[in-house]
């Protein structure tokens, strides 16, 4: 028998429990513990957050960032056969996208990469969009799978002027609601550092040249109102 839970928000605790029944009277079990699967890596569960008793798993104050996997440990025994039986249970969490940057930059004809980063159990699935349209993929719109989220990684490649502007990506688990965030892309000329210098040499010049002028009329000025000696 398995109890699962479903992370929501402001919860005080989250409660998970595995039952297991003999399959003969002659097997006896033993409880071992509890553990968390982080990245493939069984973590056996300990500290004030975590209350484990014969199969039960108490979260208090649990995250988002808290749900996955979780294994009951049971040692199973009889006289002849030893067996070591990993009972899963489920912590799962609505999708959140953590923070994109509001803008990001690339030179014209890098490739371009923006990633969004979910939080949440199951993992979950990603879809884009560009300016409010579904995105198209292409050639050069390549989907990737970061963290175990599903095409949450896109990528550009020689991004062009025309690919400049908002891109949306909706996280989903099937878990509660959806998750958005979006980000500007900027797609720069690798000489816009130049403008501005040339803006202000070509201002230093048409000053320079009036102050020439000017002058040049200043002294004929003072050419034709001062007399000429005899």
């Amino acid at each position: 028998h398995k109890s699962s839970s479903v992370f929501e928000y402001e919860m005080e605790s989250a409660t998970l429990e595995c039952k297991i029944t003999p399959i003969k009277s002659i097997i006896t079990s033993a409880f071992e513990g509890w553990y968390y699967d982080q990245n493939s890596t069984e973590i056996m569960l300990s500290g004030d957050n975590f209350i484990t008793t014969n199969g039960k798993l108490v979260i208090k104050d649990p995250r988002r960032i808290d749900s996955g996997i979780y294994s009951a440990r049971f040692n199973l025994n009889n006289e002849n056969t030893k067996i070591v039986y990993n009972c899963q249970v489920p912590f799962k969490a609505s999708p959140l996208v953590l923070n994109l940057p509001r803008s990001i930059s690339y030179l014209v004809d890098n490739d371009a990469n923006i990633t969004c980063m979910v939080l949440g159990y199951p993992m979950s699935t990603v879809t884009w969009t560009f300016e409010d349209r579904e995105l198209l993929l292409s050639n050069r719109y390549l989907l990737s799978d970061i963290g175990g989220n599903k095409n949450n990684r896109l990528t550009i490649l020689k991004v062009k002027y025309s690919d400049g502007g908002t891109y949306n990506c909706t996280a989903s688990n099937g878990v509660g609601f959806t998750s958005s965030k979006a980000t500007l892309l900027r797609v720069k000329d690798p000489l816009e550092w130049l403008y501005p210098l040339v803006g202000i040499i070509v201002e230093v010049v048409v000053v320079g040249i009036i102050v020439i002028i000017c002058a040049r009329k200043e002294r004929r000025r003072l050419e034709e109102i001062t007399p000429k000696k005899k």
